[in-house]
């Protein structure tokens, strides 16, 4: 009688910590990569693909977790940094996929306004592609000068910050990953 109780007392602990077991790390739940304030679900990255299940992105499931990483990453960064201070959000919308996206951009957006380009790397450009400054055929007084003025400085930073943005970006994210120990689950 009383191995029967063992067995069923063992019986009924056994199912309860399976049952929440199975609710706590359900693949919706299971972790994909954390760090410190930071944590990736399986279920973020299902939502990052089907976001690009409407388009015709397609790639790998370990690109999708990449990809949703970055975009939630830079998403939580953009708040951490007030970006989206003047955003009225609802709850709702702010989990959705479409909501990280705007977070995203707004941070790579303004990682790329900070990112510093040289006087003497302006300089060089405007030296080095005299004809992008033409007007009508003709190069400006200054060019000869070989000093831009301040909107062909604006143009000629863009242009080298373009040039250089998914290595700006990438290191961006590396920062992040560091900031926040981010780490991937096995």
């Amino acid at each position: 009688m009383i191995g029967k109780m063992v067995s069923a007392i063992l019986f009924l602990f056994f199912c309860f910590f399976f049952v929440d077991a199975a609710r706590v790390y359900s693949a919706d739940n299971a972790v994909v990569a954390s760090g410190k304030v930071f944590e990736l679900t399986e279920k973020d990255v299902e939502r990052v693909q089907e976001y690009y299940n409407k388009t015709s992105v397609r790639t790998t499931s370990d690109e999708y977790r990449k990809g949703a990483l970055k975009i939630k990453l830079f998403a939580h960064e953009a708040v951490v940094l007030g970006l989206d201070k003047d955003w009225n959000a609802s709850d709702e919308s702010k989990s959705s996929v479409d909501y990280w996206i705007k977070l995203s951009e707004a941070y790579m957006k303004y990682v790329m306004e900070l990112y510093p380009v040289s006087e003497p790397a302006i300089v060089s450009y405007y030296r080095a592609f005299p004809e992008r400054f033409e007007v009508n055929g003709e190069a400006p007084a200054e060019v000869q000068d070989g000093i831009p003025n301040a909107d062909n400085k604006k143009k000629i930073r863009i242009a080298i910050i373009n040039a250089q943005k998914s290595r700006i970006l990438s290191e961006a994210e590396d920062k992040l990953k560091v900031k926040y120990d981010i780490k991937f689950k096995e």
